[in-house]
């Protein structure tokens, strides 16, 4: 699963939170959006990491003759 996809879950238990009546239900729903993101923050600092990579420090290929 990608970033993106643990963003729309979080959304989407943030959407029905708000649509419930039932207090201890929204809970639920708020307490796993918050799980959502904290899923997504790992893939989003590892992006985030790579793209503040300068050209110079970026993982060097080590191809050549056998």
């Amino acid at each position: 699963m990608g970033i993106t996809e643990y963003e729309e879950y979080a959304r989407d238990c943030v959407r029905l939170a708000w649509r419930t009546q039932d207090i201890r239900i929204r809970g639920q729903l708020l307490e796993l959006a918050r799980i959502w993101m904290a899923l997504a923050m790992p893939h989003d600092k590892t992006a985030a990491k790579q793209r503040r990579r300068s050209p110079d420090q970026q993982p060097q290929s080590r191809g050549g003759a056998l």
